[in-house]
């Protein structure tokens, strides 16, 4: 069956783009939104697949939500990150040690997949810098484009 996802994030409530699949009423909505996510270069958890208002269940198969040929079918993909979520995966990389700004940016994108620009814009915050964004936050220290940990 055919789905048009449509992609809703902080950046952009609006739907800011849309992608079609192809799949089988058998799959989870899970792997749905990992499929969304891995496409559309989504490194946050948080998600939900909604259809018409409705949160889907991510254990049900698509069939249990009355999902089934002939399609195509509606939905939105729902972003619920929050500047809060990506501090809190930058501070899971810097629990080793101190990192420099370039190094914390090439292991978020080496365990995400995706930069910390593309991060950054989802949320909101296109054209600001990491160093920009781990200066505005508590838990950060940055001193010489070295970035740590505050630790009490």
């Amino acid at each position: 069956m055919k789905i048009k996802v449509s992609m809703r994030t902080p950046a952009a409530q609006d739907a800011s783009s849309s992608l079609e699949l192809v799949a089988e009423a058998t799959e989870t909505i899970a792997s749905v939104k990992e499929r969304v996510a891995a496409l559309q270069l989504i490194p946050f958890p948080d998600q939900d697949m909604v259809l018409d208002g409705i949160v889907l269940a991510s254990d049900k198969i698509l069939a249990e939500h009355g999902l089934g040929e002939p399609g195509p079918w509606s939905m939105d993909f729902v972003v619920r990150a929050t500047e809060s979520t990506l501090a809190r995966q930058l501070e899971e990389i810097l629990q080793a040690r101190d990192l420099s700004c370039d190094e914390l940016s090439l292991l978020y994108s080496y365990k995400h997949s995706v930069s910390v620009s593309v991060a950054l814009e989802i949320l909101g915050f296109a054209g600001q810098t990491l160093q920009d964004f781990v200066k505005r936050h508590k838990v950060f220290h940055v001193e010489n484009r070295r970035g740590s940990l505050v630790r009490q």
